[in-house]
C-alpha cells in the first residue's frame, strides 16, 4: 500500500467510527431499558392473576423487592376497576436516571390487555424517544 491508500483506508474506517459509536450507545440504553421491562412483565403477571381471581384490578398488589442496576423500584397504582399502572422508576445511567416506565393495564370485554407507555399516568419526564423500546408509546 502506499501512503495515500492508507490515508483513504484511515479516514473511511474514521467515518464509520464516527457513524457507529452513536448508534452502539443507543443499543446499549436500549438493553438496559430492557431490563426494566422486564421486571414490569414479572410484576404485570401478579396483577393480572389478582384481576383474572377477583375479577377487577386489586387495589394492591404484593410487590417484592424488585430493583436492579436500572430499576430503583416498582410500583403499582389501580386507576379504576378495569384499569392500572405497573411504572418502574429507571436509575444507573444519566440519560434516564429518574424516569419512569410504565405498563398500562384496560380490561376489554373479558380481556386485559397491558401496553408499554413512556411515562406514568402522573407528569414524569419521559425516557427520551430515541433510546425508547419499540414497543412502547409516548407518555400517556
Amino acid at each position: 500500500f502506499t501512503l495515500i491508500e492508507l490515508m483513504i483506508v484511515i479516514a473511511i474506517v474514521g467515518l464509520l467510527a464516527t457513524l457507529a459509536v452513536p448508534r452502539y450507545n443507543d443499543y446499549t440504553k436500549r438493553a438496559k431499558l430492557g431490563e426494566a421491562l422486564q421486571l414490569l412483565d414479572a410484576t404485570k403477571l401478579t396483577v393480572t392473576e389478582a384481576q383474572m381471581t377477583n375479577g377487577a384490578m386489586p387495589d394492591t398488589v404484593a410487590l417484592p423487592g424488585q430493583t436492579s442496576t436500572y430499576v430503583s423500584g416498582i410500583a403499582y397504582a389501580k386507576k379504576s376497576a378495569s384499569e392500572a399502572f405497573v411504572t418502574a422508576t429507571l436509575q444507573g445511567d444519566s440519560s434516564f436516571t429518574g424516569k419512569k416506565l410504565s405498563l398500562h393495564g384496560v380490561m376489554t370485554g373479558s380481556n386485559l390487555v397491558w401496553t408499554c407507555e413512556n411515562g406514568d399516568s402522573a407528569a414524569a419526564t419521559p425516557v427520551d424517544a430515541g433510546i425508547l423500546p419499540s414497543t412502547c408509546t409516548t407518555k400517556p
